[in-house]
């Protein structure tokens, strides 16, 4: 009998063990399961970190490409700004040209003006000479 005891014994010992492998198995199965959510857990933080990095780069794009757009337009603003002060020098520049020749003009016109009743005034004595005295012109 003691045989058939120890091999009871041993039956029990066994069972004991395989049940403790079994809930040894069961925690380890359980750790892996946890861990394999984590897993996923971050793998979804990676993807949504991904997403928001691409959509942070798709408009850091639109942003720079505004800067370089509105980069050109300053460009070209100073460009015609230069143009418009040039074209207002010139413009100055040939309303002080005008205002210059008028004066000339004025000065011409006075001047002729002069001419003409110096021409006049000889012309009206020249005739009042030759009726009184026989002016001849001298």
């Amino acid at each position: 009998m003691s045989s058939s005891f120890s091999l009871k014994t041993d039956f029990e010992k066994e069972k004991a063990e395989v049940q403790n492998l079994k809930k040894k198995l069961e925690k380890v199965q359980l750790e892996e399961s946890i861990l394999n959510q984590k897993l996923d857990i971050a793998e979804l933080e990676k993807m949504y970190i991904y997403n928001d990095l691409v959509k942070n780069e798709k408009e850091m794009k639109a942003k720079n490409m505004k800067i370089d757009e509105l980069k050109s337009h300053i460009r070209f603003a100073k460009e015609l700004f230069k143009k418009q002060q040039k074209d207002i020098e010139m413009l100055r520049a040939t309303q002080q040209q005008k205002k210059e020749n008028q004066k000339s003009l004025n000065h011409g016109k006075s001047c002729w003006r002069f001419v003409r009743n110096i021409e006049k005034n000889e012309t009206s004595l020249q005739k009042t000479c030759d009726k009184k005295e026989g002016f001849n012109g001298l």
